[in-house]
């Protein structure tokens, strides 16, 4: 079961109040979901990597990857007020932190006058 924190910016690097935030395991890959909104408008992000868990427990702490490398498809999508668009340029950086915990830098653009970052911070623990 995963368990996150989510500090998100858009635009004017204005934070987004986080309303879901879903990080959910498969047998190949983890899906990331996180919804939020402003004054103004609502805002998602999501992809799928296809990394395990396994994977990640391997990583040194404090090691860094270039998490970027583990999108499927390289699809990463936008979506503002439900209109979703595929960014065209986003930098990922994952840190193990601690033995359960992980830190993932996202830097994102969609074309010049869309500009945002994120910073999710999460663990995972298996099920009992």
């Amino acid at each position: 079961m995963f368990q996150s924190e989510v500090l998100f910016k858009v635009s004017k690097l204005q934070v987004i109040d986080i309303t879901n935030t879903s990080i959910q395991k498969n047998d190949s890959y983890i899906t990331f979901y996180i919804e939020g909104n402003d004054q103004s408008t609502n805002y998602s992000f999501q992809f799928e990597s296809f990394i395990t868990i396994e994977e990640l427990k391997k990583l040194e702490i404090d090691e860094e990857i270039d998490f970027s490398k583990y999108v499927l498809d390289n699809n990463v999508i936008l979506g503002i007020d439900k209109k979703y668009k595929t960014l065209d340029f986003y930098t990922m950086i994952l840190k193990r932190q601690d033995e359960e915990h992980y830190l993932l830098n996202i830097q994102f653009q969609y074309k010049i006058d869309i500009i945002g970052a994120m910073e999710i911070s999460f663990s995972y623990k298996e099920e009992a």
